[in-house]
């Protein structure tokens, strides 16, 4: 899933004095990217730095790590084609007591983000479980500036020393020692989504649309919803195709959705439960007799009138006859009603589009 949730397993190969250690248990270094989720509003994204199981003879007190230096290069799906300004204000401290970030790192292929992570005197040593490094946010820039998800494309190893152009940790053993983190050349992620909307659907429904340009190990998109945007419930699950290079669509109606505002998100779910979170949508329902419509008489010969509360939420009145044909069609309405004494004799539908966006139908007789 293009979850925007990903794990890196980096595995501890090379030292800069040419030492090479054993891929034993105690020896490997995991890096993992959590809960990669898209703002509200597209111009940015935030994720967790996780890192755990590194060599025990330096994560001591007495030898302990002492910085991680990760450089990446990002997938931006959207409009968006660039990384924003960074600051002191898109980094927060976990393990890691301090942190720098940079667009502009030695290397790579825009765009492009360089984290480092401090331990500091006061930080916490690595387990064998993981902790939480750091969490950053990162805005976007270029295009429209905005994006449907991000992932973390590529994490540069180092093919060759120096080391300080690409990924590594260092000890603060004497002397100091960079550690290689060796990575895929390429992690592609589950899920890649290019398209979200939520858009009422009549005066009782929302209906979801989604598309996703490839998938791997993908389980189900969880469907939620909230009143706040912050508390969320579950209203719904759609099983994904689990493998796909190409592009898919995928659709949810909520039949019963609140009024008022109703905040939608996509919860993306992988085989190993691990997940992602999309942007959110949002719909505004009125009460049920905003939108409230009838016509009459029915049947009629000569005119047609619209009963509503609201006549000028009315954005387009159209009439189809009963093989599809367009018969009428107007962006006004007023108090005279509709003339129909042109249409032949036989069952129509009337059409209203209202000013919100939403649509309502409904059936009528022409006799002659």
């Amino acid at each position: 899933m293009k979850t925007i949730l990903i794990y890196f397993c980096l595995v501890l190969c090379l030292i800069l004095t040419g030492t090479t250690f054993s891929k034993a248990a105690g020896e490997l270094t995991g890096i993992q990217y959590r809960n990669i989720t898209v703002a509200n509003d597209g111009k940015s994204f935030s994720m967790e730095i996780w890192a755990y199981a590194v060599e025990p003879g330096y994560t001591t007190a007495a030898t302990p790590w002492s910085s991680f230096t990760i450089r990446m290069d990002l997938t931006l799906v959207g409009g968006a084609t660039d990384i924003g300004a960074l600051g002191p204000e898109n980094i927060t401290s976990g393990l890691a007591t301090s942190g720098t970030l940079t667009s502009n790192p030695p290397g790579g292929i825009a765009p492009k983000l360089g984290i480092t992570l401090n331990r500091g005197t006061s930080g916490g040593e690595l387990t064998t479980t993981a902790q939480r490094l750091a969490t950053i946010v990162i805005p976007v820039s270029g295009g429209t500036g905005t994006i449907t998800s991000a992932s973390v494309a590529e994490t540069r190893p180092s093919s060759t020393p120096p080391l300080s152009t690409e990924s590594y940790w260092t000890s603060t053993v004497s002397p100091t020692t960079r550690r290689a983190l060796i990575v895929p050349q390429e992690t592609p992620l589950p899920v890649s989504l290019s398209y979200f909307q939520a858009r009422p659907e009549g005066s009782s429904a929302v209906q979801l649309n989604w598309t996703t340009t490839s998938e791997t190990n993908t389980k189900q998109f969880d469907v939620e919803r909230s009143a706040d945007s912050k508390h969320w419930n579950t209203i719904g699950v759609k099983t994904s195709a689990g493998h796909s290079d190409g592009s898919l669509q995928y659709s949810f109606t909520d039949n019963a959705p609140l009024s008022g505002i109703n905040y939608y998100r996509l919860k993306m779910v992988d085989q190993d439960k691990k997940y992602a979170l999309s942007g959110i949508q949002s719909v505004h329902m009125k009460s049920a007799d905003q939108n409230a419509l009838s016509v009459y008489p029915n049947p009629t010969s000569n005119q047609l009138y619209l009963h509503t509360a609201n006549l000028t939420g009315l954005k387009q009145i159209a009439i189809m006859a009963a093989n599809g044909a367009m018969a009428y069609k107007s962006t006004s309405y007023t108090a005279e009603g509709i003339d129909v004494s042109s249409l032949s004799s036989g069952n129509y539908i009337v059409k209203i589009t209202h000013s919100d966006g939403s649509k309502t139908h409904h059936r009528f007789i022409v006799t002659r």
